[in-house]
């Protein structure tokens, strides 16, 4: 117990490790005697020094005690310091609140002063103010006053002066009127969209109105497919722009634009100004179309960059003019809506900006082919004969757009028609020409080129033009245009390029304010030859010519119907559909010396009533249909005036009869077309028939124009 006393004493101290030793050892040396004695000293040490540390830690007790007395002596203090520079600082903030109050009590003083001064101020400046107001008031009312009594007296006599003027400015206009009507032969009784009055006409003559509508690259954005290349700078395209109201033929560079025709010539066009208008027809002439070898050889359209007419063999030298003097003779005689020959007729257009665009490239305008293809006898095998066409319609047509936005100025109106093939063309090119010249109204008259529904898959004898539509898409590479059509045709009537004849429907549809009409007899031999000739066997295997036309008729008058089934549900879309004529075999209507023969009898009408209603800006569009197609067949236009002889030389040349035969090489023998051409251009189509009813040839003649 007590060795656990002195553990308990000595524990953490060296002194425990010396005594545990000890007694280690002692416990291992001594006997138990001596190991008693040793222990009793050892306790008697152990306690002696536990007093001595007892009594050190209490000086050391006594030393803490002493220094707390000292720390809570020093905090006093410190209080007593801290109370004493406290009070000090109080007593200063006081005495500065107080010196503030003064200086706040001085400042509302002085600001009082200051403000009744600012106060005395402001009601002399307001005296002032009021003063120089009901001067200046009293000032306006005497200047007013003034001023009235001085307009008065102005007003006097400005609408002196202004009668004055009036009258003279009503002189001036009218003799200028009658000097232009008397000079062109034109009235300007009535002003339509996009005609110039009479003193503008006059300043035309002298500066010509500067082209306003270039090509730029939003149009070149939006149109993708057509490539819009003008000419050179240094390149001469013979227009001159005072060149008024007469036909210029304009020459394309076609190595840079790429307008080129079929046997590689540059491409060129007819203009013919007007001074009178800004509004312009468009006209695409007629002339067929090929798409291989075989109707590649042996096509009568045009070529070369003579057009239709001036491409047929030996044309020039017969006729005795030049290639570009036939050119302009066929704009002067191929259409009502570029000929001003005929007698009464005065269309709305008649003093319109004329454009004749000849056809050279044999795919209706708007092939899109970027050279020439070989078309082969065996095409599969690329062996026997061979033929190279170009059919780059497409490339013209954007030449020629650029040309006319950079030479012509905006068109208020826009007419786009053609024949035949034209007439393909103005219907299947509207939408780019209209969008491209942008006039405020356009017409389309589509003579002779009806874009019949044929939907491609379907029976051939329910839809019979798909083959030519399908035909001429492939080789003519045209299905990018196709498919941009179809594009644009998004938010309207769907244009569907497995279904051509919904061209209709989508034009209609983008330009609803527009008109458009068909004009296409419903026995029209030539249509009928090109879109089944070659491609219904029934037909190119028949021996007898009245065989192979009563399997032609069957398949056209199906298609007509179902054209104008198509056209009857559209209102700004309307037809004139007579029955037949033998000139070029129920072919065009628009041609100038057979109109009269052209009235449907059942309704009275004929091309000239299609003409005005077309134009018209008001009413239906008319539509017009001929039941009676037997009394055509027997032969009642004979009696008409004007074109009775025109329509018994076809029919007795055999270009009435047979001109379905297109391709054709019945009998061994092709109508001569080129021959039939000449004729009619050279104008004596009558006294070469030396029998007849040719009672009006000279009246026919006289009707000509000269070269």
């Amino acid at each position: 117990m007590d060795a656990l006393l002195i553990y308990c004493e000595l524990k953490g101290s060296y002194m425990l490790k010396k005594v545990l030793l000890l007694l280690i050892i002692s416990a291992l040396t001594l006997s138990p005697a001596a190991h008693a004695g040793w222990f009793s000293n050892a306790v008697k040490a152990a306690e002696a020094r536990v007093a001595q540390a007892r009594a050190e830690a209490a000086k050391v007790a006594a030393r803490i005690k002493a220094a707390v007395v000292a720390a809570e002596k020093a905090a006093q203090a410190a209080r007593a310091e801290a109370a004493r520079v406290a009070a000090a600082r109080a007593a200063k903030a006081k005495a500065a609140r107080i010196a503030a109050a003064k200086a706040i009590e001085a400042a509302k003083a002085k600001a009082a002063r200051i403000a009744k001064a600012a106060k005395a101020k402001a009601v002399r400046i307001a005296a002032a103010k009021a003063i120089r107001v009901a001067k200046a008031k009293a000032a306006r009312i005497a200047a007013a006053k003034a001023i009235r009594v001085a307009k008065a007296k102005a007003v006097k006599v400005a609408a002196a002066a202004a009668k004055a003027a009036a009258a003279a400015l009503i002189a001036q206009q009218e003799a200028t009127k009658n000097y232009l009507e008397n000079k062109l032969g034109v009235s300007f009784d009535f002003i339509d969209e996009g005609d110039y009055g009479p003193l503008k006409v006059l300043a035309n003559l002298v500066t010509p109105p500067a082209a306003n509508n270039p090509v730029n690259a939003q149009l070149e954005n939006e149109m993708s497919f057509m490539n819009f290349n003008k000419n050179p700078s240094n390149h001469n395209d013979k227009f001159n722009p005072k060149g008024y109201h007469q036909w210029q033929v304009v020459t394309l560079d076609g190595a840079t634009t790429g307008a080129q025709c079929a046997d590689g010539s540059d491409y060129q066009f007819l203009v013919k100004r007007s001074a009178l208008s800004s509004n312009m027809v468009v006209f695409f002439e007629a002339g067929g179309g090929c798409w291989d070898h075989g109707t590649c050889s042996n096509s009568s359209g045009g070529f070369t960059n003579a057009g239709l007419v001036g491409g047929q063999d030996g044309a020039p030298e017969i006729l005795g003019v030049s290639t570009d003097k036939l050119g302009i003779r066929a704009a002067k005689l191929a259409s009502l809506t570029t000929a001003s020959i005929q007698p009464g007729f005065l269309p709305k257009y008649q003093n319109w900006t004329r454009v004749f665009l000849p056809y050279c490239t044999q795919d209706i305008h708007l092939g899109m082919e970027d050279g020439d293809i070989t078309y082969y006898e065996n095409q599969e095998e690329q062996t026997g004969e061979s033929v190279d066409v170009r059919h780059g319609g497409m490339s013209v047509q954007g030449s020629v757009l650029t040309w006319l936005k950079d030479n012509l100025e905006q068109p208020g109106q826009l007419l786009v028609t053609g024949q035949s093939a034209g007439g393909f063309a103005s219907e299947l090119l509207y939408h780019p020409y209209r969008l491209a010249l942008n006039p405020k109204k356009g017409y389309m008259l589509n003579d002779a080129g009806p874009i019949m529904p044929a939907i491609q898959g379907e029976d051939a004898y329910d839809y019979p033009s798909q083959f030519a539509h399908e035909t001429v898409t492939a080789a003519w590479n045209v299905m990018p245009y196709l498919e941009w059509l179809e594009d644009q045709s998004a938010s309207y009537a769907h244009f569907d390029p497995e279904n051509m004849g919904s061209i209709s429907n989508f034009l209609a549809s983008r330009w609803h304010n527009d008109r458009f009409a068909l004009a296409a007899a419903q026995k029209d031999n030539v249509i009928a030859g090109f879109s089944y000739n070659t491609f219904f066997s029934d037909i190119y295997e028949e021996d007898s010519l009245a065989a192979r036309d009563e399997l032609r008729d069957e398949l056209r008058l199906a298609d007509m119907d179902r054209k104008r089934a198509q056209l009857d549900a559209i209102d700004n879309y309307g037809y004139f559909m007579p029955g037949y004529r033998p000139f070029m075999g129920g072919h065009v209507l628009t041609f100038p010396f057979i109109y009269s023969s052209t009235t449907n009898e059942d309704d009275s009408k004929d091309i000239t009533d299609t003409i005005h209603n077309l134009m018209g800006s008001r009413g239906d569009v008319m539509k017009s249909w001929e039941y009676d197609l037997a009394g055509d067949l027997a032969g009642r236009h004979y009696g008409k005036v004007l074109d009775d002889c025109i329509n018994y030389y076809f029919d007795f040349s055999g270009g009435g009869r047979s001109s379905g035969d297109v391709f054709l090489h019945a009998d061994g023998e092709d109508t001569n077309w080129g021959e039939i051409i000449i004729d009619v251009f050279k104008g004596d189509t009558c006294l070469k028939l030396g029998a007849g009813p040719i009672s009006i040839q000279g009246a026919v003649s006289n009707f000509l124009p000269d070269f």
